[in-house]
């Protein structure tokens, strides 16, 4: 009986170690689970948020990419700074020259962090530069596409698509509300981006037809009394970039 007894006991304790044992190990399971669960989750918000922040757009234009652009400048004008920094240097090192053959420790210290940071610089704006170029073949994917005769007629389009996002959104501070004005203002800006766009690229008879066209239309808008100022502040401008084109075109 005793015998009996404590067998019973012996079994009851390993059962109740057992029942104990597997409640710990779910209990470890479930916070592993919840801190695995945790994490994805944490991790899943981050890339959205990224996601979303690649895809917001200002304009019609990518954030990331107007990002890059304004860092970009200021990689610009601090390589300007640098520039003029080495080129003084340069001009002492040629009077030191005059005088002596060797230069001063402190002399060739200031040189060469100057020649660093420009290195560094020039890696930095690399980098912007491929970013830049990567929205550029996304923003103009299909000017490649069509030909040489219909090309200037597609950028035409697409500049005015992008002049009227541009105006619309610059509008919500300036809130122009005269609709002439409105459509004056968004082709001025189809033309500037007309420009831009074509200075970027080998142009052809066609391209600067285009152009012509463009500047006529926004001639026929403006009104009689503005005629000559318009002539003077833009046309004759814009024939001079229509000259440096035309000789750039013959020229390449």
């Amino acid at each position: 009986m005793s015998e009996t007894l404590e067998t019973s006991a012996r079994s009851l304790r390993s059962t109740r170690a057992a029942m104990r044992e597997s409640t710990l190990n779910e209990s470890g399971d479930s916070g592993g689970l919840k801190a695995i669960r945790t994490k994805k989750s944490a991790d899943d918000r981050r890339t959205s948020r990224q996601l979303s922040v690649r895809d917001e757009k200002v304009g019609n234009f990518p954030v990331r990419m107007l990002v890059m652009l304004v860092k970009l400048a200021k990689l610009i004008e601090m390589k300007r700074g640098l520039t003029r920094q080495l080129a003084e240097l340069n001009a002492e090192a040629e009077r030191m020259n005059l005088l002596t053959d060797r230069y001063p420790y402190a002399f060739q210290e200031k040189y060469a962090q100057v020649v660093v940071d420009l290195e560094t610089l020039n890696k930095q704006m690399s980098a912007y530069l491929t970013g830049i170029n990567e929205y550029n073949a996304m923003l103009l994917p299909h000017l490649s596409e069509v030909t040489v005769t219909a090309r200037p007629e597609a950028l035409r389009k697409l500049c005015h698509t992008h002049a009227v996002q541009i105006v619309k959104h610059c509008n919500q501070g300036l809130n122009v509300q005269s609709r002439k004005s409105f459509e004056l203002i968004t082709s001025l800006t189809a033309l500037l981006l007309q420009v831009r766009s074509l200075g970027q690229q080998r142009c052809t008879a066609f391209d600067l037809h285009t152009l012509s066209e463009s500047l006529s239309e926004i001639r026929m808008q403006i009104a009689p009394k503005n005629a000559a100022s318009f002539q003077d502040n833009v046309e004759i401008h814009m024939k001079q970039i229509h000259n440096m084109m035309l000789q750039s075109g013959a020229s390449s």
